[in-house]
């Protein structure tokens, strides 16, 4: 089976999707921005060839260099990413040498927040009131009927970039005066996030699940510059899991990794927000590997090669990302923490800096068979000095 692989050393901890391709008996032909001689030599040596193309946004360049692999290997049969910002490409790719995978068409409804908004309503879910900014006049005439506050992000965008709380007249002046391009307009929902997490089969089914649990969301992580936590779960709300189960059905995900945020209303609704056809970011997928004792990168590679379609799989434990600021003066000293959290420490590492203002400048994951212990070490790791 030939792979292609869009930029397999970024993400880091991406690499391992690569190398258990290789592993699982794949050729594994990456394509990426990074230059050979940075990747990391793990990476390269479970490489059957690297193609270094400084600019992927280059369609023409890219169609070159899928033309290469093709001279040289035969026909391709799978394209991934698992990135969020190549989506798009791998889809046109994938038209393009009639690989299968979801396509331009399906792939822009499932990444579209006002596509998705469809797809959640036939999943049976509400769906906070969103619309599409045409003009000023689109604009005001949404915030006049549904009030403030008001959420202004891109309809198809990456995590948490260019979006925007509007709290009164104030801050809505400068989008009327230059409402932004693909743009959307949604209610502000206020209440807490979380996720239901996974990965689906060829056939559409659930192989495995987790989800997430946020002490707030990606942009107030940003604009409040707090620490950031979050932590995976052992256990569904029934009405959760089914909620969640309903929208990967009417998404018609196969062979594909998905992550759905989700609100929960007072009223014990669950609200999904957006979907993301892919891993969530961060470490989260290393958080799974930590919370069940397997390996989330080798069976994604059994799958995609070898067809695994049964998994069995245990939750074991509660596990948390904690990522620090640099800027905050904490309670214990880096060197302290770790030995104060001794065993229940899984891993940490510095956050890449395209993900640091999202998610912290520096991960601590974290893990604990009860979650009142999980939350204790999390306290001790986000406490700041008086």
């Amino acid at each position: 089976m030939n792979i292609v692989f869009l930029s397999p050393g970024f993400p880091p901890n991406w690499k391992h999707f690569a190398i258990a391709l290789r592993q699982a008996g794949a050729t594994v032909l990456g394509l990426g921005e990074s230059s050979y001689d940075s990747l990391d030599p793990e990476l390269v040596a479970h490489l059957n060839e690297y193609y270094y193309l400084p600019d992927m946004t280059n369609y023409d360049a890219m169609l070159r260099a899928m033309g290469h692999f093709t001279h040289r290997w035969g026909r391709i049969d799978h394209i991934e990413s698992l990135t969020e910002y190549w989506l798009g490409i791998e889809a046109r790719l994938r038209e393009d040498f009639n690989v299968p995978g979801p396509k331009t068409k399906e792939m822009n409804e499932a990444r579209s927040k006002l596509g998705m908004k469809t797809r959640f309503k036939q999943a049976g879910c509400a769906v906070a009131p969103a619309a599409r900014i045409d003009n000023a006049q689109s604009l005001l005439a949404f915030v006049h009927e549904h009030g403030y506050p008001v959420i202004v992000k891109p309809d198809i965008g990456v995590g948490a970039l260019q979006t925007y709380r509007i709290d009164n007249e104030a801050e809505l002046a400068p989008f009327l005066a230059h409402p932004p391009n693909n743009g959307l307009v949604e209610k502000f929902i206020d209440a807490p996030l979380l996720s239901f997490d996974g990965l689906t089969d060829r056939e559409g089914n659930i192989l495995y699940v987790n989800g997430l649990i946020y002490s707030a969301g990606v942009r107030e992580f940003i604009a409040e510059r707090r620490p950031v936590e979050y932590h995976t779960r052992r256990e569904f709300p029934p009405a959760l899991e089914e909620a969640g189960r309903r929208i990967v059905a009417a998404f018609g995900l196969r062979e594909r990794f998905f992550h759905i945020e989700l609100f929960k209303l007072a009223d014990g609704r669950y609200l999904p927000l957006e979907i993301n056809v892919r891993p969530p970011g961060g470490f989260t997928v290393d958080m799974w590997n930590y919370a069940c004792d397997f390996d989330i990168y080798k069976i994604w590679a059994d799958f995609v090669v070898n067809g695994l379609s049964d998994l069995s799989y245990k939750r074991k434990y509660f596990c948390a990302h904690v990522g620090r600021r640099t800027e905050h003066d904490y309670k214990l000293s880096h060197d302290e923490l770790i030995r104060e959290l001794g065993p229940a420490l899984a891993m940490h590492r510095p956050m890449p800096s395209v993900f640091a203002e999202a998610i912290g400048d520096y991960s601590y994951i974290i893990r604990h068979p009860e979650e009142a212990g999980l939350m204790e070490a999390v306290r001790l790791a986000v406490a700041l000095k008086d």
